[in-house]
């Protein structure tokens, strides 16, 4: 996790209460939907919440080659093109954070919380996620990913709003 902070330019702070472990590689969130390698994975101490972060850096993306294939494709779009792909509006719905508050919170462009489709459980013991994702214009997309089952559902909300800043933009 150290390299890829280090290379997109990125403050991270540990929450309090949580462990390191490995994280499980790969995931298949059925529907479909194969969310990008989870890079690290914090367990909480005291809830049944799992927080996965997945790091894209956006640099290394050719775009020549990216426009070969999909005359329309855009290494930006693809921030909103994947809320739009994977997430469970049906049971939820996607909040878009404000310009402002995103540029002060995250020092990034776009920001935005939505409810992964999942159709299997992560680790077989979390059925549900909400998935915080950042994007910063032309330099990197972050997805942080909160696993939680039917007992930690009434304290997704506050970890979520704990935890969201644990990672941030240096500018």
């Amino acid at each position: 996790m150290n390299y890829y902070i280090k290379a997109v330019n990125l403050v991270y702070k540990k929450p309090a209460g949580f462990v390191e472990v490995y994280p499980e590689l790969p995931y298949f969130a059925g529907n479909r939907i194969v969310p990008d390698a989870f890079d690290y994975e914090l367990q909480s101490e005291k809830s049944d919440i799992t927080i996965c972060v997945s790091i894209m850096d956006l640099t290394s993306i050719n775009d020549a080659a990216i426009i070969k294939f999909d005359h329309e494709a855009d290494k930006n779009a693809n921030f909103i093109r994947k809320i739009r792909l994977y997430a469970d509006t049906l049971h939820d719905q996607n909040f878009f954070f404000p310009e402002k508050y995103v540029k002060q919170t995250f020092h990034a462009s776009d920001a935005a919380i939505y409810k992964l489709n999942n159709t299997t459980s992560y680790r077989n013991k979390y059925p549900f996620c909400k998935v915080l994702s950042i994007h910063k214009k032309d330099k990197t997309d972050i997805e942080i990913s909160y696993f939680y089952n039917e007992n930690s559902k009434p304290y997704i909300k506050q970890c979520i709003t704990q935890t969201q800043e644990m990672l941030t933009f240096k500018e």
